[in-house]
């Protein structure tokens, strides 16, 4: 970004415009646009064309829980940080599912769509199969 900091761009196809599908897009953007929570991953902006649609939300440097327990990083996390991240996960899913409007059932939570920060503080990523409920 111009300003030096660094963001995770996601890229879906697109999908034909006065589509159900792309009407579902955008009502998801603007939910998930209003979502401001510490353990869920901020979608900062999008656009949207008739080639592809782009996600951009704020970077996590550790990268997701999956490369961290299974990957090449190790799995180097003491007991103590794994109920942390627990703990920070339930808390960014009681969010969701009780304090959210509309609320939103994430439907798809597992490793890989648990990202770190810096500070191995867990962030709740990936939407694409959420239910959006009415109040």
């Amino acid at each position: 970004m111009p300003n030096g900091e660094h963001v995770a761009v996601k890229r879906l196809p697109a999908m034909s415009r006065g589509s159900c599908h792309d009407h579902g897009f955008n009502a998801e953007i603007q939910t998930l646009g209003r979502i401001r929570h510490r353990h869920i991953v901020r979608l900062l902006g999008f656009c949207s064309n008739h080639e592809t649609n782009l996600l951009v939300y704020e970077y996590m440097p550790n990268g997701s829980l999956r490369e961290i327990l299974h990957g090449k990083k190790g799995g180097h996390l003491n007991w103590d940080t794994r109920h942390k991240i627990v703990v920070e996960v339930a808390k960014g899913l009681c969010y969701l599912h009780h304090d959210c409007s509309p609320l939103i059932l994430h439907c798809d939570v597992k490793s890989n769509n648990i990202l770190l920060d810096s500070n191995f503080e867990a962030h709740v990523v990936n939407f694409g199969l959420a239910k959006f409920l009415q109040d």
